[in-house]
């Protein structure tokens, strides 16, 4: 906004600039290269005449009127109600207008905008040409806002929504109640009541309730949560399952008792339509190493085989196979609980599950096993040249590197250089003869073995030398003293 330059400010001029005074005085003019103009002309030859709605300097001695040049008023307009560079454009009608104009623009002297807003509340914009929106709340003075015409006060009716008012609120959004609250969010118009009808959900009330939720005898409570449409009365059908009953029940699941799966996890409440098959959702099949029997082929929760094994396998689910090494005999191969083996041990291992093998040096019999199936104890005897339960020990220096199994003394005696009677010591007694047998069962006496009779009379020769050596020490003595 131009305002006219105050007295002082001229003078401020003239004592600043003497030259220009100096050549008024001289009758001069400032002169740009296009002649000597007075204050009221300009151009070329000084022949064109200054706007008559340029503002006139208080001081014209100082001042030109208008541009030297081109004429536009160098000093602004002189009417506050004009604006551009000749001053030759009216102010918009719609502009304010203040009491002293003298001293105030109506509008921007460059562009025509209005400088104190605008006459009416009802427009806006900075040229004052914009009607405010018919849908803006007229309460509080203005209309809308001054800048960009938003609704200032909010919208005049409850259903419209955003900064114009120019939305409507969704038609599914409930209605207010006696006309008191929004029917919609006056700034992102989200259903503020909730939804006008059961079967939507959602924040503009814009999304339908699943067709698998569950109705009331009525249909009166909402069919589905509001905010994320999960079904709230459960599912129409007994198949479906989960929050939005979009999910289907397994079909290994039995069928019984109304509902086929639970409604929430989707697990068989009423246990499994097949007996094949097991676990909480009966998804899983029980162990084709089970025994095949009437009724449930395996346990409901953990798949364990109720009815035993198949012949080759043991365990709680049969998951496990006997040791091939056990006898393949008709039935059971090995213990359906341990997987020891019941029929015995293939040839050349023993133990409980036919794990360890017989000793090497067991005698071999045809299509019979070397070894004792419990102990590994030789069954044939030993190979030449061993002896002992296991044939484990060596025979010492027999002739023909043979002796006896149980005690290892030589059967034909002992190589040359070593001595016989060693073995015959290290032998043990015979065992019992038929003879020995009846004996003991007659209470007849057994006849003394040769080597205990031999000990004995050899115990006796001892004691009566002993007895008559001390006997002639005694008398020697004796006759000394006499």
């Amino acid at each position: 906004m131009w305002t006219p330059v105050p007295v002082v400010h001229m003078i401020c001029i003239l004592l600043v600039a003497p030259s220009a005074s100096e050549n008024f005085l001289n009758g001069n003019d400032y002169n740009y290269g296009y002649g000597k103009c007075d204050a009221h002309h300009y151009g070329s030859s000084c022949n064109s005449t200054c706007p008559d709605a340029c503002n006139i300097p208080f001081v014209q001695f100082v001042r030109r009127v208008c541009n030297v040049i081109n004429g536009s008023c160098s000093h602004g307009c002189a009417h506050s109600n004009t604006y551009g560079p000749f001053c030759e454009m009216t102010c918009p009608s719609t502009c304010k207008t203040i009491f002293f104009s003298l001293f105030h623009r109506v509008c921007d002297v460059f562009n025509g905008s209005c400088s104190h807003g605008c006459l009416n509340n009802s427009h806006y914009g900075p040229f004052c040409n914009l009607t405010c929106p018919n849908t803006c709340n007229t309460a509080n003075g203005r209309v809308c806002d001054v800048i960009d015409g938003s609704c200032s006060n909010g919208c005049a009716n409850k259903s419209y929504y955003g900064p114009f008012c120019n939305l409507t609120c969704p038609k599914t959004c409930k209605g207010v109640n006696l006309g008191i609250g929004r029917k919609c969010d006056i700034f992102n118009g989200s259903c503020s009541n909730g939804c006008a009808n059961n079967t939507f959900f959602g924040p503009f009330c814009n999304m339908t309730c699943p067709k698998t939720c569950n109705k009331m005898i009525f249909d009166i409570d909402r069919r589905c949560d509001v905010f994320n449409g999960s079904c709230v009365n459960g599912c129409a059908d007994s198949n479906n399952y989960g929050p939005f009953c979009n999910l289907t029940c397994p079909y290994t699941c039995n069928k019984a008792n109304g509902r086929i799966c639970d409604g929430i996890d989707g697990s068989c409440s009423n246990g499994c339509a097949n007996n094949s098959y097991y676990g909480p959702f009966c998804n899983m099949t029980c162990p084709n190493t089970c025994f095949n029997a009437t009724g449930r082929v395996c346990d409901v929760f953990n798949g364990s085989c109720l009815n035993g094994c198949v012949d080759s396998v043991y365990g709680t689910n049969c998951n496990m196979t006997c040791p091939n090494t056990c006898f393949n005999a008709t039935g059971r191969v090995c213990d359906v609980f341990n997987g020891s083996c019941s029929q015995g041990c293939a040839h050349s291992f023993y133990g409980s599950h036919c794990d360890m093998m017989c000793p090497k040096n067991c005698r071999k019999i045809a299509d019979m096993p070397s070894c004792h199936f419990e102990d590994g104890t030789c069954l044939a005897g030993c190979l030449d040249g061993f002896y002992g339960r296991t044939c484990l020990d060596v025979c010492d220096y027999c002739v023909n590197n043979t002796c006896y199994q149980d005690d290892g003394v030589c059967i034909e005696g002992s190589s040359e250089g070593h001595r016989h009677d060693v073995d015959v010591l290290k032998r043990k007694p015979d065992p019992p003869t038929s003879n020995d047998a009846t004996n003991e069962k007659s209470g007849a006496p057994k006849p003394f073995p040769v080597h205990t009779l031999v000990g004995i009379i050899g115990g006796v020769v001892g004691v009566v030398v002993v007895v008559a050596a001390v006997f002639i020490v005694h008398r020697n003595r004796s006759c000394r003293h006499k």
